[in-house]
């Protein structure tokens, strides 16, 4: 009898945990960039199936079920431990970023966000005001939901960070530092910007609408693309100082093709918004032609 309950306890454990490793391996496929690769979903696809099958089709032969049944519990063991492991990596990182204040000498903090947001938790209403994060990497992070409260960084170091398509709507960056930082597909919709050092940042596809953009530095910044409707207090200097300016798109809706054609033209006119010096724009330029070779060995 307890043989017999032990092993529906480890069938039913077993068939649980094979169909949250497919679903996985599922996501994997995908959406290959949330587990990051499509390795992760191949290494959920294998324990998923072995699972979820029961072992008796697998095989009749009583030695074999045996090792079969083994390695099912071993497999169950494993994924309790990892789980545990990383709820723990989870809570400590956790406990770390809030016990960390503005400019605090905090070591560990940057280690403890990546950590967060590598196992998918979300940091809205953080509060990194001041904090020295130069170098981080949040590529993906979840700073915001529809109700949440908008994460903090005003004052904060954010040079050469890589915040590639986090979502950041609504966020504080008033006074921030990030200058040379990847902010491409990045969802900074009513974030406020102004006076950021936003100097050689790369804003490609960026969503930057009703922004405060006011007396941000965007000298060299990468604007390709990025979505710059409806922006607050942002100048004819401000825009053309940035690199791929005429390649931003300016307006949405009824009329767009009309108004952006208008806006750019208006843009090139207004000699007094020129710079006094030719913007270096040479790190963009290449980076351009390299997307466009990508573009044209895919289409062969």
């Amino acid at each position: 009898m307890f043989f017999g309950v032990l092993n529906f306890i480890v069938y039913l454990l077993g068939f649980i945990y094979g169909l949250f490793f497919l679903f996985c391996a599922f996501v994997g496929f995908v959406f290959p960039h949330i587990p990051s690769n499509y390795t992760y979903a191949i290494a959920f696809l294998i324990p998923g199936v072995t699972l979820v099958i029961p072992t008796n089709l697998l095989t009749r032969n009583k030695s074999k079920l045996k090792l079969l049944k083994i390695i099912k519990i071993v497999i169950i063991a494993t994924c309790l431990d990892s789980f545990l492991i990383i709820s723990s990596k989870i809570s400590d990182a956790s406990q770390l970023v809030e016990n960390c204040t503005g400019r605090e000498i905090c070591p560990g903090r940057v280690e403890a966000l990546e950590t967060l947001v590598k196992y998918y938790e979300t940091l809205e209403g953080i509060n990194l005001s001041g904090a020295n994060l130069q170098g981080v990497n949040l590529s993906n992070a979840w700073f915001n939901d529809k109700y949440g409260t908008p994460a903090d960084f005003s004052d904060a170091d954010l040079r050469g960070s890589n915040l590639s398509n986090a979502n950041l709507q609504e966020a504080y960056f008033h006074d921030s530092n990030l200058s040379n930082a990847n902010l491409s597909d990045a969802f900074i919709s009513s974030a406020n910007l102004s006076n950021a050092n936003l100097s050689n940042a790369n804003f490609t596809n960026t969503y930057l609408r009703y922004a405060d953009l006011a007396n941000a530095n965007l000298s060299g910044a990468n604007l390709y693309n990025a979505k710059l409707a409806h922006i607050e207090n942002l100048t004819p200097s401000q825009i053309k100082s940035a690199c791929n300016w005429e390649k931003a798109i300016y307006f949405d809706g009824y009329d767009e093709d009309d108004q952006q054609i208008l806006r750019i033209k208006q843009l090139k006119v207004d000699k007094n918004s020129d710079p006094e010096k030719p913007v270096d724009c040479s790190r963009w330029q290449q980076q351009s032609k390299h997307w466009l070779k990508k573009l044209l060995d895919f289409s062969r």
